[in-house]
């Protein structure tokens, strides 16, 4: 993936969850703290793609869909065998990576292209 398409990414998830772009830095509410106001530089984006941490901000938007499209990930990841064979579920879940994570995350929202694939 190519570092244009990873930025294209960031900021996509960055406005679903709120972040505005302003004249020349990029600025919204991190979470649990809607008094304060963080401002980045317009190329600078919370980087989701590249940060497990970055990812708990849209982990609890929708999170029905959220999982079913990760789930899907997952699933064609291992294997449908693999996947059907039920014990390492939890597992898969849990090591997700950061970009399986922003692709439910982007898919829930219709927002997910497969040029980024």
């Amino acid at each position: 993936m190519n570092a244009e398409s990873i930025q294209e990414i960031n900021r996509a998830i960055a406005e679903a969850c709120g972040w505005r772009p302003s004249r020349s830095r990029f600025q919204g509410f991190p979470p649990n703290k809607p008094d304060s106001t963080l401002l980045y530089d317009a190329e600078y984006y919370p980087g989701y793609w590249e940060n497990l941490h970055a990812c708990c901000e849209f982990e609890s938007k929708n999170p029905f869909l959220y999982s079913t499209a990760l789930r899907e990930i997952l699933e064609n990841h291992v294997g449908k065998t693999e996947w059907d064979g039920g014990n390492k579920k939890a597992f898969y879940f849990i090591t997700a990576t950061a970009p399986q994570r922003c692709e439910a995350f982007l898919k829930t929202l219709g927002l997910w292209r497969e040029e980024w694939k």
